[in-house]
């Protein structure tokens, strides 16, 4: 038994089987994983990494195992250590599903199905099969893991908010957990633990254009995106390879890169970043477009022969929708969705689509914007 000291729970005990775990060199990658990509190009404290926030939602998981029945508790505890485990560099920013066709968990699922995390868990009568499950969300106890409310985004949210040193992520964890209700193959919360939800859904919508949104560190991932995907076009490494790397690796192979991609990391490392060109909002486009693939380097490809720019001189961020998956999570005795009964948490779920834009970034400022504004508009169905 070992104790790891958190900023954010103080000591988190950790026993033998996790210990194990932790020591694997696919757990110890993500020790090299930034949590918030870029943010500490405006954040500088946000160096916080995957490593740390999957230890929190470890002991998050435990406290649920210790107020409630939790089937398979083993299984479970160590779903929320491995359920990271999958991340590329710099986290959600390389946007893997779009490179691979396959979600980070899926990849988590199989590193852990094909690697030493297997032989670990079996060492240590723990069931492969169920904690893969769990992981992908399956089953009450998998919801728990990703779904509603889930340990997750109730570390995530306020171990972002702590290390950014925005004061938003005030979030009643305890209080939440407490509150669950898992019982006739449901999970729901008593009406009278509401504002506690409500605190969770608040808080991310204030870190969303605060910490998520924020244009510096949009800007610096759609430059960091453009110089790995022209690597990946140029068949100088593939995506399975960029996976199994962390930060460091990632950033030693661009600049020992060339072309495009060199000269991206270089302007990243010297914090010279291009510049908001354009922003779309909701109004701006046809929302329904957003459910498929985008097409993002055609875009940027028309709009480079409109502008007579170079390779990589225009990018185009299009991020996803905004989701509160939150506000899905059932209301027991009501029986009724939390985003229904709640008044606060239904404006809020509309009203964080305020933040949400398609970003056109250049190192040019001499740019036709009006012509690159219908251009994309009309790519996006306005």
């Amino acid at each position: 038994m070992k104790f790891i000291r958190d900023p954010i729970y103080g000591f988190i005990r950790m026993e033998k089987p996790f210990i194990e775990i932790l020591d694997t060199p696919s757990f110890q990658r993500l020790r090299g994983i930034k949590q918030l990509g870029l943010s500490h190009l405006v954040y500088p404290s946000a160096v916080h990494t995957r490593f740390e926030h999957s230890v929190g939602s470890y002991y998050l998981a435990t406290e649920i195992c210790k107020i409630h029945e939790i089937s398979h508790p083993l299984e479970f505890r160590a779903a929320a250590l491995l359920h990271d485990l999958g991340h590329a560099p710099f986290s959600h920013t390389l946007q893997l599903k779009y490179l691979t066709g396959k979600s980070h968990e899926e990849i988590t699922v199989e590193k852990i199905k094909s690697g030493e995390i297997s032989a670990v868990l079996e060492s240590n009568g723990i069931d492969v099969k169920k904690v893969c499950d769990f992981i992908l969300g399956k089953g009450l106890v998998g919801r728990l893991i990703s779904g509603e409310v889930d340990v997750d985004r109730l570390d995530y949210l306020r171990r972002d908010a702590y290390y950014t040193g925005v004061a938003y992520g005030v979030i009643y964890s305890d209080v939440i957990i407490k509150s669950i209700e898992i019982k006739k193959n449901r999970i729901s919360v008593d009406p009278e633990y509401v504002p506690a939800l409500e605190s969770i859904l608040i808080a991310r919508y204030m870190m969303y254009p605060t910490v998520y949104m924020h244009h510096t560190s949009r800007i610096a991932e759609a430059m960091l995106r453009k110089a790995v995907y022209s690597m990946i076009e140029n068949q100088a490494v593939s995506p399975r390879e960029i996976r199994e790397m962390d930060d460091a690796g990632l950033l030693s192979l661009l600049k020992n890169s060339s072309g495009i991609s060199r000269t991206l990391v270089e302007k990243i490392n010297r914090r010279e970043l291009y510049k908001m060109i354009l922003r779309l909002g909701k109004s701006d486009i046809d929302v329904r477009v957003l459910e498929k693939p985008i097409e993002v380097e055609s875009i940027e490809e028309e709009l480079s022969g409109l502008c007579g720019l170079g390779p990589g001189e225009i990018i185009v961020d299009v991020p996803g929708k905004p989701e509160m998956k939150e506000s899905r999570i059932l209301i027991g005795g009501k029986n009724v969705l939390l985003e229904e009964f709640s008044p606060l948490v239904k404006m809020l779920c509309e009203a964080e689509w305020n933040y949400w834009y398609i970003g056109v970034y250049s190192p040019r400022r001499d740019l036709p914007v009006e012509r690159i504004k219908k251009k994309l508009r009309s790519f996006f169905g306005a």
